[in-house]
């Protein structure tokens, strides 16, 4: 069976792209377009980010998105299973009661129980997570990132209360925000879910996908017409 990888491996030859062109055109780093196309998936960030990379990736070469992300999907969901099969199944073993007495008479019947709970529980949560915690996203970081012109950047109030932003994304996507002078820091965010900031002086963020986005900017809505990878910058004068 044709894997992810070779799916878009073969729509990207069809179309004339090398590795590098799609990268440039896609703004995604060579090695994530790489990582893709081989199925080394353990070397990719964020599942939400490798949504946005498929999405960008659809359209450039002209693939239906939506079946290009269920494939992702399904390789998900199978990888799942694999985790579950492999993983050692817990081997507890209980010594009968030497005694006649009803268990619940036991005085140590309650420290075991919750003993044996406990272990049950540790062992199945290893067992559903183990291999589920993707590496941060490495794109691009707010320093990184080319800030907008300034006719398109838009200008902060000089309130001193501070300047109120809400984004609300379309779809799961992946920021990066710096506020003011503070240390830049990484947002996952599902679609309609909402995120507040408070800032004085500028906002930056880096979203990895900034198609249907919106930003209130002090109880104004602001228009957004942008797709893919994005850097927005709100600053004073």
């Amino acid at each position: 069976m044709e894997t992810l990888g070779q799916y878009l491996k073969t729509a990207r030859e069809q179309h004339g792209f090398t590795q590098e062109a799609l990268a440039k055109a896609s703004k995604y780093h060579l090695s994530k377009i790489q990582a893709l196309e081989e199925d080394r998936h353990q070397d990719l960030p964020a599942i939400p980010y490798v949504k946005g990379m498929l999405r960008a990736i659809s359209k450039l070469l002209s693939l239906n998105t939506a079946e290009t992300l269920s494939r992702y999907e399904t390789f998900l969901k199978r990888l799942e299973v694999e985790i579950e099969q492999q993983a050692p199944k817990p081997n507890v073993e209980i010594t009968p009661p030497l005694k006649q007495d009803p268990f619940y008479k036991r005085k140590n019947f309650l420290t075991v129980s919750a003993s044996l709970v406990f272990l049950v529980l540790v062992v199945v949560s290893a067992v559903l997570f183990q291999g589920r915690n993707p590496k941060e996203p490495t794109g691009p970081t707010v320093e990184e990132t080319p800030s907008l012109s300034p006719e398109s950047t838009p200008i902060l109030s000089s309130s001193e209360q501070g300047n109120k932003m809400i984004i609300q994304p379309l779809r799961d996507v992946w920021f990066k925000i710096q506020i003011d002078d503070e240390k830049p820091y990484s947002l996952a965010m599902r679609a309609q879910e909402t995120h507040e900031m408070m800032a004085k002086k500028v906002i930056r963020f880096f979203v990895s996908d900034a198609e249907g986005l919106k930003i209130t900017l002090n109880d104004q809505a602001l228009s957004n017409e942008r797709t893919g990878p994005q850097t927005f910058v709100f600053s004073k004068k």
